[in-house]
């Protein structure tokens, strides 16, 4: 099925396959707030007619300019991620989370392998996982560790030690393991999802630049975990007619091609979903369930008419999402034919 995907969905001229571009972004952490290197690598990709801004909150903003009402399409820059909160006494780095889907998304991080990224570079450390044998009775049934149990050992053995090494706090935390190649076209890693969504939309921009008949204005959001703080400045300062959000879509079938929202849920526009399956017909899946990662609340929702579309996604909201890159390819092309439709 994958193979049909990408034969329905043919490369778009000067872009990089989906798969290469894919694992070169996924490698590169992002957590909110510490969108340094990505944005620098979304930067070197964007082709030579774009003139891109970064603006305040570092989002990435291409204005592909036109004629009419301005829409804008959204993808984030940004991944679930920690911080360094506390240097222990005993050597340990204690651990704050950025948002993030929840305290169920820190029980997936106890037992396993870490980056410190400091300003010198990255410090590999581990997070303990307490012994299930040697626990007392009554601690067996235990609700599921959250932040405050994830320890990072990195072999310290006290706040200095850890100071020489260059761990500050406030130093981003990233897990070793971010890209998994899993077959002919799948992959899992945290936040991949999301990145797939960002992968689509800079081929999409690949190549000659897309004759829209209309303004459209293509963003990379910075801080979108955190309430959508990218996407509430951009919604303040273009006032777009109509707002579309990459999200993920976790009942969609993988490998069958990109998906749409079919429903006005959650302050949705059914209108502007219903025109996308249209302009999708048969090449796209529409799903009712869905996860935009730059959800910038109801409360702006209510104001301008927005969809969502995005990849379909296996173990959303876990360190070992999985997204195949058929549908990565099938998204992008997507997104091209819906900027260059009347």
């Amino acid at each position: 099925m994958a193979l049909l995907v990408l034969a329905l969905s043919p490369a778009l001229p000067g872009a990089a396959p989906a798969a290469d571009l894919l694992l070169r972004l996924q490698s590169i952490p992002s957590v909110s707030g510490y969108e340094d290197s990505l944005r620098a690598a979304v930067l070197s990709e964007l082709p030579g007619w774009c003139s891109p801004e970064v603006d305040a909150l570092g989002s990435v903003v291409v204005d592909l300019g036109g004629e009419g009402p301005l829409r804008l399409v959204a993808a984030p820059l940004d991944e679930p991620g920690y911080v360094i909160s506390q240097l222990d006494t005993l050597g340990y780095l204690r651990l704050s989370r950025l948002a993030g889907p929840g305290r169920l998304y820190d029980q997936f991080h106890v037992g396993q392998r870490f980056l410190v990224l400091t300003a010198t570079g990255s410090v590999p450390a581990v997070s303990v996982a307490p012994s299930t044998h040697l626990r007392p009775r009554g601690l067996a049934t235990a609700e599921p560790w959250t932040v405050s149990d994830l320890w990072l050992d990195a072999g310290f053995h006290s706040p200095s030690e850890a100071a020489r090494a260059g761990v500050r706090l406030l130093d981003p935390v990233s897990l070793v393991e971010r890209y998994t190649p899993l077959g002919v076209s799948r992959s899992a890693g945290p936040g991949i999802e999301a990145r797939g969504e960002l992968t689509a939309l800079l081929r999409a921009l690949q190549g000659a630049k897309p004759a829209s008949r209309g303004h459209w204005v293509a963003a990379f959001t910075a801080q979108a975990q955190p309430g959508g703080r990218g996407l509430r400045r951009l919604l303040r300062r273009f006032n777009p007619s109509a707002v579309y959000l990459l999200g993920g879509f976790p009942k969609a079938g993988l490998g069958h091609g990109a998906a749409v929202q079919a429903d006005s849920l959650k302050g949705l526009s059914a209108e502007l979903s219903a025109k996308l399956a249209r302009l999708g017909g048969r090449d796209i899946q529409k799903e009712s369930q869905a996860y935009p990662a730059d959800q910038p609340g109801l409360d702006l929702l209510s104001r301008v008419p927005a969809a969502v579309l995005g990849l379909p996604v296996r173990y959303a909201r876990t360190p070992s999402e999985v997204v195949d890159s058929g549908d990565v390819s099938a998204l992008a092309t997507f997104l091209r034919r819906m900027m260059e439709a009347p």
